[in-house]
């Protein structure tokens, strides 16, 4: 049997879509760029936008905690129960006024990452501008 794989790419809604050719079966697959937290390390990197990739970057199942009105943290639901260790703290503004003391929000335990989501709630890709948002909200624990 002759197989032939082949890729065929575009990019729209700073989202990539992207199509397998194989053995004459098409699927269409969606990649977005998320801000990751990983095993102490984080930055951007390009996931499959479906249930099933998001839930094994997450370790379970999903929940999503809002940090802006564009920003959510996708984590492992039941990271805490689970003994997952902490992976990130979200931070709200200054508590003082004066950029000193910040209020503690959530502490995410396992494996999470940030995305911007649309009106109906599906995840979509982070802007470039997101980045010192995100690095100012929510904060990796470097644990052992």
């Amino acid at each position: 049997m002759n197989s032939s794989i082949r890729e065929q790419e575009s990019w729209y809604n700073n989202s990539r879509y992207a199509i397998t050719i194989h053995n004459n079966r098409r699927k269409w697959w969606i990649k977005i760029k998320v801000y990751g937290f990983r095993n102490n390390k984080h930055g951007i990197i390009e996931i499959e936008n479906s249930l099933e990739t998001e839930q094994v970057f997450v370790g379970g199942l999903i929940d999503v905690y809002s940090v802006t009105d564009d920003l959510d943290v996708v984590f492992n639901d039941e990271g805490l129960i689970n003994g997952l260790k902490p992976r990130v703290v979200i931070l709200g503004g200054n508590v003082d006024g004066e950029g000193g003391i910040r209020e503690l929000k959530e502490i995410i335990h396992g494996d999470c990452f940030v995305c911007r989501h649309d009106a109906e709630g599906n995840f979509l890709s982070i802007r470039e501008e997101d980045v010192d948002t995100i690095r100012y909200f929510v904060k990796s624990i470097i644990s052992s």
